[in-house]
């Protein structure tokens, strides 16, 4: 509960109170008013005298019970409109953070529109260039593995930028919804080792698969590079650390695990970390989407995100992804 549903609930607990005790102090203010006013005392104590056969001094007793029982009748009721009110201030709360969130993300949806569209048309001198230095140099050169890795990566970013701009434009009718998990994962690990500082050890343990997920290779290649420039941030203030990315599988299921010896994540940050737009990095460092747009691309797979983590210690993030049976 952050600290703005603790200010209401504290508002509304103390305003409960005031409430209960407002209504109680009007009760007792106008029975005894009313009773002051008319008399009543006198005329029930004659009234009573003159009728003492009735014996009307017991159902006082009955009617002043009841106006007790009432009090606090009310008294209870009001705690309970309290809550009411709380609980419904709470979803109007919720309700009003998930409009900005989808505000945001449609704003950014056509700023990422534009952008894609700008990249795409950059990319094409870069991968034009790029196979024109690939054909001048010896086939089997340490340069010539180089520029093709760039080729490669080129193609993947162009490729990316593809479904940023379908899905900008509601357009996923063009996208493969399925890969091959091993080879998708041995080709991305390949590219990400670029981006990976020498003082961090690059760790893979791969186990050979011709297994197909329901997650499309562009999906895939966005969910590791995520997860590795996680946790190539959780490792900034270290001298030396390592980052080991695990793929194993079993007859229902891929498991993919990525693990640092960074920073960790807080106990109240775990709960946290997988929504739109939360960092907590400095600012200009992180948008924040980094692992919401992980959890919803391996939940819309019908796979599931899951983080152990200590701080100050590790990470690590496990993905477990339904297999394709038939194909």
């Amino acid at each position: 509960m952050d600290e703005t549903e603790n200010l209401i609930k504290n508002s509304f607990s103390k305003r409960n109170s005031i409430i209960a005790l407002l209504i109680f102090i009007s009760i007792f203010l106008v029975l005894t008013y009313l009773l002051i006013h008319f008399n009543f005392f006198d005329k029930f104590y004659l009234y009573t005298r003159a009728h003492e056969s009735w014996e009307l001094d017991e159902l006082i007793l009955g009617v002043f019970a009841f106006f007790i029982s009432l009090s606090f009748a009310l008294f209870y009721l009001s705690i309970i409109f309290g809550e009411k009110v709380l609980e419904f201030t709470k979803h109007e709360l919720e309700q009003q953070k998930k409009a900005q969130t989808n505000q945001k993300l449609q704003s950014m949806g056509s700023m990422l529109g534009g952008l894609a569209h700008s990249l795409n048309n950059h990319l094409v001198p870069i991968i034009t260039l790029s196979k024109m230095i690939k054909d001048d140099l010896p086939k089997d050169s340490q340069s010539s593995k180089d520029i093709s890795k760039v080729i490669e990566a080129s193609y993947g970013l162009r490729d990316i930028l593809k479904q940023v701009l379908n899905f900008t434009r509601e357009d996923n009718t063009k996208i493969t919804n399925s890969c091959h998990i091993f080879e998708t994962l041995e080709k991305t690990l390949e590219l990400v080792k670029a981006t990976i500082p020498s003082s961090i050890e690059f760790k893979t343990d791969l186990e050979n698969s011709d297994l197909i997920i329901p997650v499309s290779r562009i999906n895939m290649e966005i969910v590791i590079f995520n997860l590795i420039t996680n946790a190539i941030h959780a490792l900034e203030n270290r001298r030396t650390g390592f980052i080991k990315t695990t793929f194993e599988t079993t007859n229902e299921q891929v498991i993919i695990k990525v693990k640092d010896n960074g920073c960790g994540i807080s106990n109240k940050n775990k709960e946290l970390i997988f929504d739109p737009f939360f960092t907590t990095k400095k600012q200009g460092k992180g948008t924040g989407l980094g692992l919401s747009e992980t959890f919803g691309i391996i939940k819309n797979a019908k796979g599931t995100v899951e983080v152990d983590s200590k701080e100050n210690e590790y990470t690590e993030f496990i993905i477990k992804i339904p297999i394709i049976k038939e194909y």
